[in-house]
């Protein structure tokens, strides 16, 4: 399972699911559109505890 979430700057944590897919490639085109739909929001995308992207680094 891949999860788009916005993570809160200070504490790391969860501030809400943006998506949740099972496909890799769909899941880089939602952190992609996530980004766009909120940019000065941190996003993440993960694979289990795996953060495979994440903006701003």
């Amino acid at each position: 399972m891949y999860l788009i979430e916005e993570v809160h700057p200070v504490t790391g944590k969860t501030v809400h699911i943006v998506a949740a897919v099972e496909s890799a490639a769909v899941g880089k085109a939602a952190y992609e559109a996530a980004c766009i739909h909120y940019p000065n929001a941190h996003i993440t995308l993960r694979n289990d505890n795996r953060i495979i992207a994440s903006r701003p680094n």
